[in-house]
């Protein structure tokens, strides 16, 4: 590592959550604005900035207004979003920094703490804190177990000490002053404050740390009439501000070029999140990255471009106005430990523990060798996802025992290929793509953004959605095919598309000229290479089974439909009617082109719920049952994918040598569970914390990987795991709760409640406890809002966490080796219901793995905050 590694922090301010907040708004689905999220559109800015110029935040600074009215609401809004950064970045909650700004406050709970002093006959109390409870209780849950960054009424700022980037960070409260009344409306320290991060930060500076404090409220004037910015910034000034070396703002909604008070660098940036009318006049939403070294600091500005959907450079960072990149010559005093060469980046560094204590581990002596191992292994675990895989995922997927019956699907009918998000349905489809390719059989995968299903119809019958879907689907296939595969369009159809192009609606002519366009598309299956096809499943059974399917028709043509259940919002009556309209277009589609081969890819719960949906088309589940292929990864089958890619890293670092696959790259034949002194083979801790998902076991080993190389370690240790199991737990929590939002918008709340229940647990242990939980948080699950006490709507609850795979059936079997199997919901949906509550008695309903080491620090953060001992 360079000694000049940079510090690089992530910089959003006034998102303001609620009424104003301008993300969210666009198109016409609910998928449409699920996608305009601020988080979504911040993550795939993101993704392109770490590509090029090669951006990945170490830190993330929220300078306050994150919410509109400091309402409860808007607080879970917030929450979602950074947990959904915080997880696209792989960052732990001590590497985001939160300080509430003017609109945090909840002027209505200020106004009331002032009546009651006015009727108590006594005076309100400066800082008013009633203002920011609920702001307060927003920071501390999601700062659970973290308590350095806790705050309350007697401390409502906070210090950030991150080690391993030699960082220290002062969250300070500029709302000290504010109140409803519109004359405390302005920023305010105050000494105490001051003085606290003062003392603090004058130890850092002794250590050669580099010191940081985020704050709301402008610390320049910005105008003449600018009587909300920050009224002592000239004690900020003299005391604090002597022991900084960066200070970053916001409040003022339009980002500027670096100023200074003193020797202290101070950094802006404009309102990420905040309308047009809120913003000042011609100024962008905004944000930045600003890399810190120790000779200068480095601005990425970015705007938001309404009209492309998408961030882009702000120029006007640049004292030209022509680049988004400004370079500022400074010099960070008294940091010279922060850019030193041993500095860790990103990861919590285990202490070392003494030889005795090492549990019988062979030492482990970093060689270059060893480190490169690690290296390589990480390029074959780099995401999980097809999407980040697609370099090597022709040579380390494992294909699907029944591959084959997925890629023919029945006569006139498409293939409908159901499974868990995770599962690998995207990259089963990725893979196809690879296999076809060099079979000379032309495919195209469309997903929903290239349908452009968006136009608003307030009451649809499904004839009409399919009509509509039919006619959409048409015209993508059409064009897709024409931009994405040279060739397959003849000129005389090239020049029909060009003419209907620009027309919105199609007639009924130009809809049968479409479909026969469609109907010829393909390779004529005289020259398609089978063996290229059926590579990985090729032998005499199969080999005649496709050459029934290539003789059905004239030509072949495979179309793959990713991401289906996207076309609808799950939680909103009547709207997956969308989705059948769609599935009835894509089977009149297949009857009427009998050379389409058509893979329809949809999440298992958004199957489950077509098929149980009382506002659905319940009737159409037979026609398609036998359409559908469950694809549920088996354990051995996750075991199989991870070993594939074990055997291709060992084979690049050439130690292929009979030995395990797990010894290359794992310390030892066994790690020792995190929060436990039980111990686990590699093999089965990786397995079982999968969720049966490929995706989480490979997302996992990349995980602990990543740590044990920036640890400078040999081989992944325990130590590895212990220091990432939380952070990789709590993002597995975060996942579900976004898998799981539209239908129940408080499920990471709800997962983040089962501290309090066995990982074993009884049906009367989870009865008592979802029937209570309504009583402590408002929860609303698939438009009902649940009632305490209630046994039917614990009953609502528990299935969805029985679907969702938190909650695991567990009942005996003999015929298992060790005595019992798990349910699938894929296997016995309807589990979970009253009238079975004699069978439901004889389970136990076990936690899953995934999620207990998030579970176990909640409750110990639980029962510090009530001052009882650890239970373990």
């Amino acid at each position: 590592m360079k000694s000049a590694d940079p510090v690089t922090i992530l910089h959003i301010s006034d998102t303001q959550f609620g009424r104003n907040h301008v993300f969210g708004r666009s198109g016409i689905l609910p998928t449409d604005k699920a996608a305009d999220a601020l988080a979504e559109r911040i993550i795939s800015d993101l993704d392109t900035l770490r590509r090029s110029p090669g951006l990945s935040p170490d830190i993330i600074i929220l300078t306050g207004d994150i919410s509109e009215w400091g309402n409860p609401t808007e607080f879970q809004l917030a929450t979602a979003f950074i947990n959904r950064i915080m997880s696209a970045l792989h960052l732990q909650q001590r590497h985001v920094v939160l300080v509430p700004g003017n609109h945090d406050v909840n002027r209505a709970a200020c106004h009331a703490y002032f009546l009651k002093c006015q009727s108590m006959e006594s005076s309100p109390v400066g800082p008013y804190w009633p203002k920011l409870e609920n702001y307060a209780q927003f920071h501390n849950q999601f700062y659970e177990g973290f308590r350095a960054a806790q705050i309350s009424e007697e401390q409502s700022w906070a210090l950030f000490e991150i080690p391993e980037l030699r960082v220290a960070i002062a969250a300070l409260n500029s709302d000290m002053a504010e109140s409803h009344l519109e004359e405390d409306h302005y920023g305010w320290l105050g000494e105490k404050q001051l003085i606290w991060a003062a003392d603090r930060m004058r130890s850092y500076e002794a250590k050669q740390w580099l010191r940081i404090a985020a704050v709301h409220h402008n610390v320049h004037r910005g105008a003449q009439s600018d009587d909300e910015n920050m009224r002592d910034a000239d004690a900020l000034q003299r005391i604090l501000a002597p022991h900084l070396n960066i200070l970053f703002h916001g409040h003022t909604h339009n980002g500027g070029r670096i100023s200074y008070i003193g020797s202290t660098a101070v950094v802006s940036t404009g309102s990420a999140g905040v309308i047009k009318e809120a913003r000042p006049e011609e100024v962008p939403n905004q944000y930045q990255i600003v890399r810190i070294y120790p000779t200068h600091i480095e601005q990425y500005a970015r705007m938001y471009v309404p009209t492309q959907s998408r961030w882009m450079g702000d120029n006007r960072i640049s004292p030209d106005g022509n680049n988004w990149r400004h370079r500022e010559t400074y010099t960070a005093k008294s940091t010279s430990d922060t850019f030193s060469k041993h500095r860790i980046k990103n990861i919590q560094v285990p202490k070392k523990k003494p030889a005795s204590t090492l549990r019988g581990r062979q030492s482990q002596v970093p060689s270059s060798r060893a480190v490169k191992s690690l290296t390589v292994l990480r390029q074959f675990v780099s995401t999980g996802t097809a999407e980040g895989e697609g370099t090597f995922l022709k040579d380390a997927f494992v294909t699907p025992r029944d591959y084959l019956e997925i890629i023919t699907p029945p006569a006139s009918s498409p293939r409908i290929l159901v499974g868990k998000k995770g599962s690998g349905k995207s990259a089963f489809i990725n893979y196809l793509l690879e296999r076809l390719a060099p079979a000379k059989i032309p495919a195209l995968l469309l997903r929903p953004d290239d349908l452009q299903l968006d136009e608003q119809h307030q009451v649809e019958t499904v004839a009409q959605l399919k009509s509509r879907a039919y006619s959409k689907l048409l015209r993508a296939i059409s064009f897709n095919a024409w931009a994405r595969l040279p060739g397959i369009i003849t000129p005389e159809d090239e020049i029909f598309l060009r003419e209907i192009e620009r027309h919105h609606q199609l007639s009924e002519f130009q809809l049968a000229r479409l479909s026969r366009l469609v109907a010829n598309l393909g390779a004529s299956a005289d020259n398609v290479d089978t063996h290229a096809a059926l590579k990985g499943a090729l032998n005499e059974d199969s080999t005649g089974q496709f050459d029934v399917l290539l003789s059905s028709s004239r030509n072949v043509f495979y179309l793959l439909l990713d991401d289906t259940d996207q076309l609808a919002a799950v939680a909103t009556p009547g709207h997956l009617n969308r989705i059948w309209g769609f599935l009835l277009a894509v089977r009149k589609l297949t009857s009427e082109c009998s050379n389409v081969k058509c893979i329809v890819s949809i999440r298992s719960e958004i199957w489950r719920r077509l098929e149980v949906d009382p506002l659905g088309q319940r009737d159409q589940t037979d026609h398609f049952r036998l359409l559908v292929h469950y694809l549920n990864p088996s354990k051995t089958h996750i075991q199989n994918i991870l070993e594939k890619r074990l055997e291709l890293a060992s084979r690049r670092i050439r130690r292929v040598d009979g030995s395990s696959l797990y010894a290359p790259f794992f310390d030892g034949h066994s790690v020792t569970i995190p929060t436990t002194n039980d111990t686990s083979s590699w093999k089965e801790f990786f397995l079982v914390r999968s969720r049966g998902r490929p995706r989480d076991v490979i997302q996992l080993v990349s995980h602990v990987t990543r740590i044990a190389i920036e640890c400078d370690a040999p081989k992944v240790n325990s130590d590895h795991v212990a220091t990432g199991m939380l952070e990789f737990s709590r993002g597995r929590v975060s996942d579900i709760a976004a898998e799981i939002g539209e239908e129940c918008p408080q499920f990471f709340q709800v997962v983040q409640s089962l501290w309090r229940v066995p990982f074993k647990a009884n049906i009367e242990d989870v009865r008592e406890h979802l029937q209570r939980l309504p009583s402590t948080m408002r929860i609303q699950v698939r438009g009902t809002i649940l009632r305490p006490g209630e046994l039917e709507d614990a009953i609502r609850l528990w299935g969805l966490l029985y679907e969702s795979g938190v909650l695991n059936a567990r009942i005996a079997d003999a015929r298992q080796r060790e005595g019992y199997r798990h349910i699938d919901p894929l296997e016995d949906p309807n589990l979970v219901c009253q009238e079975r509550w004699n069978e439901m008695q004889s389970v136990i309903w076990e936690i899953n793995p995934a999620y207990r080491d998030f579970l176990l620090q909640t409750k110990r953060a639980e029962e510090n905050r009530d001052g009882l001992p650890p239970t373990s």
